[in-house]
């Protein structure tokens, strides 16, 4: 979802040739300040067998670039302390 966000911006997306999309970035510091969240929801299909399960996507970008997590980074959801 994310490279597909990116292509219709229309700004710069660093793209040659052989690439689909960005090549990612690794941030040094990846606190939340620096880091666009893009979240699709996909609910149900139409087959009997799709219609009860749901996709969410989460994509992380900085300055337009898809970011690569490297150092066991984490995503929690409802976490208790």
């Amino acid at each position: 979802m994310a490279l597909i966000v990116i292509g219709c911006g229309g700004g710069e997306t660093g793209l040659n040739s052989s690439q689909a999309g960005p090549s990612p970035t690794v941030l040094t510091d990846t606190s939340p300040g620096h880091l666009t969240v893009f979240v699709a929801l996909n609910m149900g299909g139409y087959s009997a067998a799709s219609r009860v399960k749901t996709l969410i996507d989460v994509n992380f970008q900085h300055s337009g670039r898809p970011v690569e997590f490297i150092a066991g980074e984490r995503v929690t959801c409802n976490a208790s302390p």
